[in-house]
């Protein structure tokens, strides 16, 4: 069913974001926990003060990476309601093509049966004296 698939898109589309959500957030807690582990190191002189690039730069490509299908299931979704509306519109085209042939078929059984009827009117009756096509001559 066309509604249960938009239903579950716009589910996939919420976690999707959820999930870049959860990204940011974990992104910011690490540099707080970072930068406060640093801090209250007693040997801070020695230390780096910034968190650890490597990680920093691997949730940075998890967060990329999470928005990035965001945005593919938002395409996903667009392009799944542009072909349904185009469904419905084809749908409605053909059902009023479908109505147009019935009426036609209908008339022009109407009209052939009118023929038939005034086919059998005019055509000679069945006994040779009234028919054009024999001859009353004895041979």
């Amino acid at each position: 069913n066309f509604k249960d698939s938009c239903n579950q898109l716009q589910k996939t589309q919420d976690i999707m974001k959820a999930l870049n959500q959860q990204s940011v957030d974990h992104q910011k807690l690490f540099r707080n926990i970072s930068c406060g582990r640093i801090s209250t190191s007693p040997a801070t002189s020695n230390i780096d003060k910034s968190p650890d690039p490597f990680i920093l730069d691997t949730l940075a490509k998890y967060q990329a990476s999470m928005t990035e299908m965001e945005t593919h299931a938002r395409q996903l979704i667009l392009e799944i309601q542009a072909t349904h509306s185009r469904v419905v519109q084809s749908l409605a085209e053909s059902e009023i093509a479908k109505n147009s042939f019935l009426q036609l078929k209908d008339k022009a059984e109407l009209f052939l049966g009118q023929l038939q009827v005034e086919s059998i009117k005019q055509s000679p009756s069945t006994s040779s004296s009234s028919s054009p096509y024999f001859s009353h001559s004895a041979s």
